[in-house]
């Protein structure tokens, strides 16, 4: 009973914790997601761990993958899971299907894999638990605790520790041939933010040699040009609602921090978020014009290099 209150009290507290970096300019904290099979042969998951910080009574701390057991479940599912990744959490997925069926007992037919899926949709069942900063023994009992709750077959039950969400009617005609698992694996993955370099240019008139800013993927591309110095008023633009001079603030009326991306399209579709309707409006009759305060680069943590011209209205060939 004490044991059990320990864990309890541990992941109590470890449910508000999340794996994180101090510099979050220069790294981030990726969430991967992986669904596959739990073998029969080998239920484990197959994976090498250590504890890189922990000794700590409620079981906080900080584990890693270290690499695959050969011929264990990741490593036959060829997951691209790396040392240094850390485990946030685990599930079993349990898909169960009845031969309770009249059409199918009338048929006496084998079931393929998909049709047992389809079938008995209403039969899953969840069985999750969180090892998102815990020591090594702490993961090591969290992980356990799932098999536990499979191998005896607890169904409909919640604790602090592990979770099953069942939409089960039924549960007392189970039998283990009519069931099969998968595994539900969410790791976290420190990485690199990744960069975009862009060139900015200056129209003929300014006199000004080309300029360039490095920016951070995820960054919008107004914020982080005046952040670095660079004037982006146009006195040329004209506000796409009053048709009239003025700042918008960034509310994407006034076009005075338009740009023109001289990029391909392919790598503008990269490197830069798709416009919203509102901007396409606005820009339909100058494709290759992005309005700054509306455009994030690095789109989808994607890095490379990016050309553009400010101040668009004074470029004359446009």
């Amino acid at each position: 009973q004490n044991n059990q209150n320990n864990q309890n009290n541990q992941n109590n507290q470890n449910q508000y914790l999340s794996l994180n970096v101090r510099s979050q300019q220069d790294l981030y904290v990726d969430t991967l997601t992986y669904i596959f099979p739990r073998l029969i042969e080998s239920p484990g998951l197959g994976i090498e761990l250590e504890e890189i910080q922990g000794g700590r009574e409620d079981g906080i701390g900080i584990t890693i993958v270290t690499g695959l057991v050969t011929g264990g479940a990741s490593s036959k599912a060829q997951l691209d899971i790396l040392p240094g990744d850390s485990i946030a959490a685990v599930s079993i997925l349990r898909y169960g299907y009845t031969n309770n069926d009249d059409d199918i007992q009338n048929d006496n037919k084998m079931l393929t894999q998909q049709e047992q899926i389809i079938i008995s949709e209403e039969l899953s069942e969840e069985i999750y638990t969180s090892t998102e900063c815990l020591s090594y023994e702490a993961t090591v009992n969290a992980l356990l605790s799932l098999s536990s709750h499979t191998d005896t077959d607890q169904t409909a039950t919640t604790t602090t520790t592990t979770t099953t969400v069942t939409t089960t009617t039924d549960n007392n005609n189970k039998n283990d041939n009519n069931w099969r698992e998968n595994y539900k694996l969410v790791l976290k993955r420190i990485r690199r933010r990744p960069k975009v370099n862009v060139t900015l240019r200056y129209p003929p008139i300014q006199n000004k040699p080309d300029q360039t800013i490095t920016l951070y993927a995820g960054e919008n591309l107004r914020q982080g040009m005046l952040a670095r110095g660079i004037q982006l008023n146009d006195a040329l633009a004209k506000r796409f609602d009053t048709k009239s001079g003025g700042n918008c603030g960034a509310g994407g009326l006034c076009r005075t921090c338009a740009v023109i991306v001289r990029n391909s399209n392919e790598d503008t579709q990269k490197l830069l978020n798709p416009q919203r309707v509102a901007e396409q409006q606005i820009m339909q009759h100058t494709p290759r014009w992005r309005l700054a305060c509306k455009a994030i680069v690095g789109y989808g943590m994607t890095e490379g290099d990016l050309t553009i011209d400010v101040n668009a209205n004074q470029w004359k060939e446009y």
